[in-house]
């Protein structure tokens, strides 16, 4: 994806876009949204090891949607890195409104689709705070983005427009990340839903 307001020319950025560890909610393949759960004990041992792995990138700086799962995973990956992460509230899930806690069959059983059910936040509105929060790292070298499957999936869907070596398929397991290169006025993805090797 081509940015239209960057000056850093030729400057690299790396960007580790985290989906945070489990919860029990992830763990009932009902939609998260805004609804607030901490990581269970699959998520805590999913956040530590993600913590370990990307020590090894030496990241210069976290920032974390203000969710506890998301929270908590990004701080065990900061205590790894000697790091403090930063909230941005940009990076919280998408808002499924009163639908939040139902199964997805069930919403298009009654709605037709996610999409198409009320009080559901646009997929227009959730790309473009996360592309925000993109545009404004591009002036570092390594940062950790800790969000969630819907904000990943669909900042990786815009930013793979045209790219060949995405894969179909976009998913983006709980505690695992992928991997973004800004270079030459472009971002390029070039590591997808990777879980730790620990």
């Amino acid at each position: 994806m081509k940015s239209t307001h960057s000056p850093f020319g030729e400057t690299t950025c790396t960007v580790y876009l985290v989906r945070h560890g489990r919860t029990v909610l992830n763990a009932n393949g009902v939609l998260r949204g805004h609804l607030n759960p901490p990581l269970d004990t699959v998520g805590i041992a999913e956040a530590e090891a993600l913590g370990r792995e990307i020590a090894g990138f030496r990241p210069e700086s976290i920032l974390s949607s203000p969710l506890s799962r998301a929270v908590e995973t990004a701080n065990a990956i900061g205590y790894s890195c000697g790091l403090r992460p930063l909230i941005d509230d940009r990076l919280i899930d998408r808002d499924y409104g009163r639908w939040a806690g139902s199964s997805i069959e069930s919403v298009i059983a009654e709605c037709g689709s996610v999409d198409s059910a009320p009080e559901v936040e646009p997929k227009v509105s959730v790309v473009e705070r996360a592309i925000a929060v993109l545009g404004e790292v591009v002036g570092r070298k390594r940062v950790v983005i800790v969000a969630h499957e819907a904000v990943n999936t669909l900042l990786l869907a815009t930013l793979s427009s045209g790219n060949s070596i995405v894969p179909e398929s976009l998913r983006q397991p709980t505690g695992s990340y992928s991997v973004l290169q800004f270079r030459d006025g472009e971002w390029r993805i070039s590591e997808m839903g990777v879980l730790p090797h620990s």
